[in-house]
């Protein structure tokens, strides 16, 4: 599917935490071993978020913690092990407009998942991305060294 959930939260301090957006999602649909992973990203009080992943097959879960700053651009991105499943996860912390964008995806099938979470502090702005070399850098980067062939 290429839809790409987008979802408003205000960035800065609030007075609670925040459960920003959860799902379930199948990476194997062919296989006949339980290949469900669970992705939950929550935005602390302080402004912090936190992406949870938990193969459901399995007790194990990935935590990955990422703290806004209002004036940069800012990559994670690497191969990790939930359970028996590898999962990229690729995470981009935007500055223009202030935005964090989540991205999975599992090598050897291919399937992808997205999220685009969008500062709401200062107002609502679309999360259209505008030209700059830190993008484009980032991009190129990410286009030129990570490649999702199955070994």
């Amino acid at each position: 599917s290429s839809y790409v959930p987008v979802v408003r939260v205000p960035f800065g301090t609030t007075e609670a935490a925040v459960e920003v957006y959860t799902c379930e999602r199948d990476v194997d649909q062919e296989s006949s071993l339980d290949t469900v992973v669970r992705a939950a990203l929550t935005k602390s009080a302080a402004g912090a978020f936190r992406l949870q992943l938990q193969h459901l097959g399995e007790s194990d879960t990935k935590v990955f913690a990422v703290q806004p700053a209002a004036s940069r651009v800012g990559v994670y991105s690497g191969l990790v092990h939930v359970g028996t499943l590898k999962l990229v996860v690729c995470i981009v912390q935007d500055e223009n407009p202030s935005s964090l964008r989540v991205a999975l995806a599992h090598p050897g099938t291919q399937w992808n998942f997205q999220l685009v979470v969008v500062d709401t502090t200062g107002g609502s702005r679309a999360p259209l991305l505008q030209a700059s070399t830190q993008r484009g850098n980032a991009a190129a980067f990410i286009g030129d060294n990570l490649a999702l062939a199955s070994t």
